[in-house]
């Protein structure tokens, strides 16, 4: 007999209890937890501070590395499309973002994270306040400390790279496209680059720093 929603609330109890003790022991700032079915939202509950700011289960928040999903999702629609191919080295696309040392470096290669390339400090990034410009600078300084395909590096910042070579490529910005592409068909539209352009400032979580101590510091303003 297939269970009740009643039934499967009660079976992820200890999932949402769990998420409520990280965060009343300050182990996290907030949590949101959903969980979902092909048929809908089964059960979504946020839990904030006890006593700080309250977090609604609509909260716009930052998505780091999640965003490697996203965009790779962009670029196999490109590829499927026939727009372009994992094979092909990127350098061409634009020259002016790579490194004249680099051995080519293919999608594919950003994809696995096996381009050889270091990453860049991201919150050195963030302090200089300079934009996706200021870090793709600092990554082509990066040196490759592997040839391509040769071992697995997770690197962040070579995804910029990536995107920013395929706007290169097709002539379309990449945060355009993703939204016409993928953003929009699948309705997120409260997922953007600029949450207060867009009018959900209200809903922004905060964002909080850890510290090596597993500590979390309030927004630095970064």
């Amino acid at each position: 007999m297939p269970a009740t929603d009643s039934a499967r609330r009660r079976a992820l109890q200890p999932a949402f209890e769990l998420a409520r003790t990280q965060v009343e022991s300050g182990t996290v700032p907030f949590a949101i937890l959903g969980i979902a079915t092909a048929d809908g939202v089964v059960r979504l509950e946020a839990f904030g501070e006890p006593g700080g700011r309250r977090i609604g289960t609509d909260a716009v928040c930052q998505l780091a590395s999640i965003t490697k999903s996203i965009t790779a999702i962009g670029v196999l629609q490109l590829v499927e499309a026939g727009t372009i191919t994992l094979e092909q080295a990127i350098n061409g696309w634009a020259p002016a973002l790579v490194n004249d040392s680099w051995a080519p470096i293919t999608p594919w290669h950003v994809l696995t994270h096996t381009t050889g390339i270091d990453d860049v400090d991201l919150e050195s990034i963030l302090r200089h306040g300079q934009g996706r410009d200021d870090l793709l600078r600092h990554l082509r300084a990066k040196s490759q400390v592997a040839p391509p395909g040769s071992q697995f590096h997770y690197v962040s910042f070579t995804f910029d790279l990536l995107v920013e070579a395929i706007a290169a490529r097709t002539g379309q910005p990449y945060e355009s496209a993703l939204r016409r592409r993928l953003l929009r068909p699948l309705g997120m539209e409260a997922t953007t680059f600029d949450p207060a352009a867009e009018g959900l400032t209200d809903r922004i979580a905060p964002l909080a720093m850890a510290s090596p101590d597993g500590t979390f510091a309030d927004d630095p303003g970064l």
